[in-house]
């Protein structure tokens, strides 16, 4: 009788093993921070800009014809999502310079890049900074 319950015991806890699924965790997305000011950078200097043609979009332009086929880098965003800073600490965020935008965009290189790279631009305005987040697109 010990050997039928012994027996039963291992089968069970070996089913109920076999049956439990791996718990896949989602890839955490790298978070990268840009800071533009385009008021403090003459408009001769500046390798950016703003378009605001839409009411609910903003295109931020980079003048660099160094994606594919001479493609400009495009960031794209909705405005009516965008998020003030109350406390700005810069220390706890991880910003990056053009160069490594461009680098980091230039990795674009299928539809899954805006899921794997979360890139917010923190633009200065008048009442402090605004954070907001940022697609990638291309354009000629």
């Amino acid at each position: 009788m010990k050997k039928i319950v012994s027996l039963l015991v291992v089968l069970l806890t070996g089913v109920h093993a076999f049956c439990q699924q791996p718990t896949i965790s989602k890839p955490v997305a790298d978070t990268v921070y840009y800071f533009l000011d385009l008021d403090a950078i003459p408009v001769a200097d500046r390798m950016i800009s703003a378009d605001t043609a839409a009411r609910s979009q903003v295109f931020y332009h980079i003048y660099c014809p160094c994606l594919k086929d001479n493609l400009y880098p495009v960031l794209r965003s909705n405005v009516t999502k965008k998020t003030k800073f109350v406390n700005f600490n810069h220390s706890k965020l991880k910003f990056i310079a053009l160069r490594e935008l461009i680098e980091l965009i230039k990795t674009n290189d299928d539809v899954k890049f805006n899921d794997r790279h979360i890139i917010y631009l923190s633009v200065v305005k008048k009442m402090g900074f605004t954070k907001i987040r940022h697609f990638t697109s291309a354009q000629k």
